[in-house]
Formats: structure tokens, sequence, C-alpha cells
């Protein structure tokens, strides 16, 4: 049976639930066969697949830390010129994305390309996402939706401040652990890049049930486009549904 994306921190606890920060590298699984590296990154065991690629569980080999590894394709199909822009367009949102220092956004340890992939280790959290709170019967209580939401916002303004946006605020973007009062926005970095992938392919591969009706049109988004999605993230947490449940195309 396939895990979920979504489910990839299940595993990644201690027996008392608490996150396992550092370990001994076990044994490869296959003996014999290479080990899959990102950088200093060793892949441990897959753990999800989604449209846009795979996390795994990583271990860094100089210090024994557990990271979250995405990867995702960037360029395919593109000329030598257009993947060389694509790397380093990548590249550069990872070094942005890397000077956001918020205790509500998760830590990007590092980033790069490794044969036409991008990859991103990132700090491992424990918990799940928003996305399974925004049906009843798991529709949170009003006060701490608000808290979460608040949280975010505060995320997000850090962010802005310094000229970073999201570009993709959604639930399945917001890890929480309700037990010890968690909240991380996940995935800067990643949409600019995949929004340049847009333009090329005329494919737009974002959530287009939280995008603003300029990111929608391919035109020059500001803070107010993630401020908008956060809106939207709201309104499902507190109702179970979503604000336009139609006539939202995924690509325009």
């Amino acid at each position: 049976m396939k895990r979920s994306a979504t489910a990839w921190w299940r595993p990644l606890t201690g027996a008392d639930g608490a996150p396992a920060k550092r370990v001994t590298p076990p044994a490869a699984a296959h003996p014999g066969r290479a080990a899959e590296r990102y950088g200093r990154f060793r892949v441990e065991r897959r753990l999800g697949h989604g449209a846009l690629g795979t996390v795994a569980l990583g271990v860094d080999t100089a210090s024994g830390e557990l990271v979250a590894l995405k990867t995702f394709a960037i360029g395919q199909g593109a000329s030598a010129v257009e993947q060389a822009a694509a790397r380093q367009r990548f590249l550069a949102e990872a070094a942005t994305a890397r000077r956001l220092h918020h205790p509500d956004i998760v830590r990007l340890v590092d980033a790069g390309v490794h044969d036409g992939c991008a990859w991103m280790a990132l700090e491992l959290v424990r918990g799940g996402d928003l996305g399974r709170y925004t049906r009843a019967p798991r529709l949170l209580p009003e006060p701490l939706v608000l808290r979460i939401v608040a949280r975010v916002a505060r995320a997000l303004e850090h962010a802005h401040r310094r000229g970073v946006l999201h570009r993709d605020v959604k639930p399945g973007n917001v890890l929480v652990d309700l037990s010890r009062d968690v909240v991380k926005l996940g995935d800067f970095g990643v949409a600019r890049v995949l929004d340049a992938e847009r333009t090329r392919t005329g494919v737009v591969l974002g959530t287009p049930a939280y995008m603003a009706p300029e990111q929608l049109a391919g035109a020059d988004i500001g803070a107010a486009a993630d401020v908008y999605a956060l809106g939207v993230l709201l309104f499902e947490l507190l109702t179970g549904r979503l604000p336009f449940e139609a006539g939202r195309s995924a690509s325009l």
C-alpha cells in the first residue's frame, strides 16, 4: 500500500513521541548498492510521492541529523539554456529561503541540484499538516483555528518584510503538532520556481483553489496574494469547504 506524501512524519519519532534529531546511520537497505545522495545527505527510505516529486527520510552524513528530503524535477524538456536558468532560479530562491529565521517557518537546512533534480533538506517536523482538519468531523475549535492562522500570518509577515513571497499557502504546507503547540509554514521558494515552469509550459503547477486572481492569470504578484491564500485557508478551516468550489481550472 502506497504511503501518502502527507504522512511522511509518522515514522520519524522516537518511542516516547519526541522527534529524533541524531541517529547512528543504519546500514544500506540493499547491500552492495550505492546509497542515493544529495549533497551531504543520504536517502534512508522513501516516504511519499506526489505530483511534484518525492519526500524521503534523509540523514546528514556530517552530523547524523535526520532531515526531510524533498526532490522535484526542474527544466524537463527544456533547452540547455533554459535548464541552466531554472537551476540558477532555484538556487537563488533557496539562498533567500535560508535567510528566514522564524519559529513558525520550517528551516531550510540546505538545497541543491543533482542530475536535473532540485532537492531541499528541511527541518524534520513532528506532526501532520492542516489538511486533515479541513473537513467535518475533524474541524478544529474556532479559537484554535484563529490562533493557528495568526501564527501563519506572523510567519508570512516575517518573510514579506524580507522580500520573500510564499506563493503556495495552503493547508498541506502548514505543519502542526497540536500536542506540542507547533505550527510551521513550509515550502518557501518552491512556488516561484514552479511559477517559472508554468510560464514555460503554460500549465499552472501551484494550487489554483488558493491562488489570487492575478496569480492565476500569470501576472506579477505581491504580498497580497499570500494574504488572499491565507484567507482561503482560514475560510476552509472554519467552514469545512472552499469559498470557490467550481470554475477553478489548473490550466488557464
